[in-house]
């Protein structure tokens, strides 16, 4: 059964008591591909991708090189509207706080940022995009609290996260992924999630592509 209405994954139970956070701007920050120096393979997918949405937020994308922590914390300030990374991506079952998604590091060689850094210094941006492999993965702990990625990316600000559960392939996501952003407007993150899996499902890819992506936290800006 295809759900007609957009569906968000509230990150926990007490995420309809949670109060505004501040406005941020109303600018996109693009990350893709980072330069890994040989350790991961290079993404061109996500190359192509990160060029493709920051065309449609109109704004220039961190690659390869320039994709580094540094850059993107300059890039996000004190906070953005929009934060697109696509890139790799890991989850660490035994140690959450140690999932990571990858930049480029200080001398080139792919560098980890992890959950457990991004909860002491967050990248602070009202919408988040994780376009790598399961991005949206964690463990549950005491309480209705879940470890990993997404819930540092909560903990910095952030209203709504889409985020993977298992690995994807290239062609699928950066349609999923350009369609998603050419219908933000207004801030509808439901409605351009809706959008972007009809799209992807109607061009013939499997389920297991358009189902990967989940929309958490707010359906709407």
């Amino acid at each position: 059964v295809v759900e007609r209405a957009p569906v968000a994954v509230l990150p926990t139970g007490g995420w309809i008591l949670r109060e505004g956070r501040a406005q941020r701007r109303e600018t996109a920050v693009v990350v893709g591909d980072p330069a890994f120096g040989g350790l991961m393979p290079q993404l061109k997918g996500a190359l192509v991708e990160a060029e493709r949405v920051a065309e449609i937020h109109r704004v220039r994308p961190l690659l390869r090189a320039n994709a580094t922590e540094a850059a993107v914390r300059v890039a996000v300030g004190s906070g953005t509207g929009v934060l697109h990374v696509a890139t790799h991506g890991t989850f660490d079952a035994a140690h959450p706080l140690r999932s990571a998604i990858y930049l480029t590091g200080p001398d080139g060689q792919a560098a980890a940022l992890t959950a457990a850094q991004l909860f002491e210094k967050p990248l602070q941006a009202r919408l988040v995009v994780l376009s790598a492999c399961e991005t949206g993965v964690g463990r549950v702990v005491a309480g209705d609290d879940f470890l990993g990625l997404v819930r540092s990316f909560y903990l910095g600000g952030a209203s709504a996260v889409v985020n993977s559960l298992w690995p994807v392939e290239d062609e699928g996501t950066r349609l999923f992924m350009e369609t998603f952003h050419a219908n933000l407007r207004g801030g509808r993150y439901g409605a351009a999630w809706r959008a972007a899996r009809d799209a992807t499902k109607a061009a013939g890819h499997p389920v297991w592509v358009y189902a990967a992506f989940v929309l958490g936290g707010s359906l709407q800006q």
